[in-house]
């Protein structure tokens, strides 16, 4: 028999709720969703099959919440249906036979005017880099897959090739993207100087690896004035 429910006033009710009356810490953790603040949120992930997890990305009220939705490896066909209501898709690359690990596409809110400044894929034998530039407001956006099997050298190009198209059109800079590599390894850095001379410095701290194979995903290059209003996330 299950102990009965305790009474209105017994002394453990009362101690509960004197601690909920008293409490001394408030949650104070903001999510995006719930935010009242005017903002422009970002949402970056690397999200291995879109077709699998669209109903997971459809669903996700922080996902949702975002200004830019954009995904890589997103192993899509042409005809999978990848709409998401109250987002317009600006940007969409599938693979044309089997799935395999390849793809991007990027979805903007419905309201937003955007213009889509550079795209690219390299795909030969093992280098494999995709990358799309998107303009919104005075910001353009930068989403990048890398290969892990890319060369430095690869990577080194094509950064160069979109980063020197956006500074056409842009002066505030943000870049996102998996890189596949590990900057927790000293001749790693090297990544991080070549970002510098294009001016991009990173906004956030690299503290642990994001991923199974050790890179981290989870660091932004960015060259922008202003960022208080805009919102980064990398899932």
């Amino acid at each position: 028999v299950p102990p009965k429910p305790p009474e209105h006033n017994d002394s453990v009710t009362m101690m509960f709720k004197t601690m909920r009356s008293e409490r001394m810490i408030k949650f104070s953790l903001e999510f995006p969703e719930e935010s009242q603040r005017e903002r422009f949120p970002v949402i970056f992930h690397n999200v291995q099959s879109l077709n699998k997890n669209i109903l997971d990305v459809k669903s996700d009220k922080t996902v949702l919440s975002a200004s830019m939705i954009s995904l890589v490896e997103t192993r899509t066909k042409p005809n999978d249906s990848l709409e998401i209501e109250g987002f317009k898709v600006v940007h969409r690359r599938d693979c044309n036979d089997i799935r395999k690990p390849f793809g991007q596409i990027t979805y903007v809110k419905n309201h937003l005017k955007y213009e889509s400044i550079a795209e690219k894929c390299e795909y030969s034998g093992k280098n494999h880099i995709e990358y799309s530039s998107i303009k919104i407001y005075d910001i353009c956006i930068i989403s990048v897959y890398n290969s892990p099997n890319s060369s430095f050298d690869v990577l080194k190009r094509h950064i160069n090739e979109v980063i020197t198209a956006s500074k056409r059109f842009c002066e505030n800079i943000i870049v996102v993207g998996n890189f596949n590599i590990n900057l927790k390894i000293k001749t790693n850095y090297k990544f991080i100087e070549y970002m510098k001379s294009f001016g991009l410095t990173l906004i956030n701290k690299l503290i642990k690896n994001s991923t199974n194979t050790k890179p981290q995903i989870d660091y932004i290059p960015s060259l922008i004035q202003m960022a208080g209003n805009l919102i980064i996330l990398k899932v």
